[in-house]
């Protein structure tokens, strides 16, 4: 029997005896999930020219964990899974996720919060991560650390810190390692039940190693209004202060806004914008970058959903010149087969557009795939 046999009969088997495993050790409620999935991807190393397609079988098993206290909450999940390649076995591989949050309730007016995040794989997990991204197949792994404090100083008006510690590698070496560390301040005052506003310093320092580092000092102000119920805005705008990695000092413009409408309890529609000069984890040099996202859920029935979003963003490497484009689109159709089960559909499409030599790419994804979880 091979290898890909011998998981997916693992993973099935624990899937049906999962009603079994699953238990409650004092307070906290352990829950097992797992799947199985089949890819067809046609352009798996992201090439510009002499595409490689392939089927990927993907079977994965994790598990859940969850408590409720009277002040404090944890909730912890973790997977991993195995990728068996039909055609090109030696692109085999493995990887898995963790993320664990605590939230505790200090008192009657403070706050805390501390959450890690910790990924491994070979394809970017959103439009996001492919933004910007080195072309090429390569591994990465990601872990990012959060904490935040927040206290009501008073019924209208709040304060709170934040640190953030985020670390990447990759498997390619012509890719450094590198270290993001964020700390920040904000306050925030409710004006009235639709309109609140916010102030924020952050002060941001990305070293890698080997290399050098950059930071940026981020004085911003925003608000949040709510035109309806259901229907409102988010902006932060401001100025970041950057020392870049050749020791050059900018003053650059930033804005992030957004537009959220809960049309009905089944319906939710999402468009955000945003640009800045950024650091990123791929390269040494600054981002001059701006993107545009939008999204759409909705349930199509009381066990069919759907969500579809859509993707552009357009950068340029400061010190090298080099443009970025990237623009994606997919939709995603979920089943809940039963209160454990769903069955899902995923379409995938990205494209990138860029004036290095070795960069741009298409790329078309489809997955079909059984999930449960006990």
């Amino acid at each position: 029997m091979s290898k890909r046999s011998v998981f997916i009969v693992m993973v099935v088997f624990c899937l049906f005896s999962a009603e079994a495993r699953a238990a409650r050790i004092g307070g906290v409620e352990i829950r097992l999930r797992g799947g199985v999935s089949e890819v067809y991807d046609d352009n798996i190393t992201y090439a510009k020219t002499g595409k490689i397609h392939d089927f990927i079988t993907r079977p994965t098993i994790g598990a859940a964990a969850t408590y409720e206290g009277k002040n404090t909450s944890f909730s912890a999940s973790g997977s991993y899974y195995h990728e068996f390649y039909a055609d090109k076995s030696n692109f085999n591989n493995n990887g898995g996720d963790f993320t664990a949050t605590i939230n505790s309730e200090l008192s009657k007016f403070d706050k805390v919060t501390l959450s890690d995040t910790f990924t491994r794989t070979y394809n970017p997990h959103s439009f996001e991560d492919q933004f910007g991204r080195t072309s090429g197949r390569y591994n990465s792994t990601r872990n990012r650390v959060n904490f935040g404090y927040a206290r009501d100083i008073s019924r209208h008006f709040g304060l709170s810190l934040r640190y953030s510690n985020e670390y990447n590698t990759y498997s390619r070496s012509d890719i450094a390692k590198s270290f993001l560390n964020t700390a920040g301040v904000e306050g925030a005052y409710i004006l009235s039940s639709d309109m609140s506003f916010i102030a924020a310093y952050d002060f941001t320092r990305r070293d890698f190693d080997p290399g050098l580092h950059a930071t940026t000092n981020t004085l911003s102000g925003g608000l949040r209004k709510y035109f309806t119920k259901q229907l409102y805005f988010d902006g932060m705008g401001g100025i970041d202060l950057i020392k870049s990695y050749s020791g050059r000092n900018y003053t650059k413009p930033m804005v992030v806004v957004s537009l959220t409408d809960d049309i009905n309890d089944r319906t939710r529609a999402t468009l955000s914008f945003s640009k800045r000069y950024d650091t990123i984890s791929y390269s040494q040099d600054l981002f001059d970058q701006w993107r545009v996202s939008a999204g759409l859920s909705h349930e199509l029935s009381q066990k069919l959903r759907g969500n579809l979003s859509a993707f552009y963003g357009r950068g340029e490497y400061v010190g090298t010149g080099a443009i970025s484009k990237l623009m994606g689109s997919s939709i995603v159709l979920t089943h809940d087969i039963n209160d454990n089960w769903k069955a899902n559909v995923n379409y995938s499409f990205s494209r990138q557009i860029s004036t290095s030599a070795d960069g741009g790419y298409r790329k078309n994804t489809v997955t079909v795939g059984l999930t449960a979880e006990f």
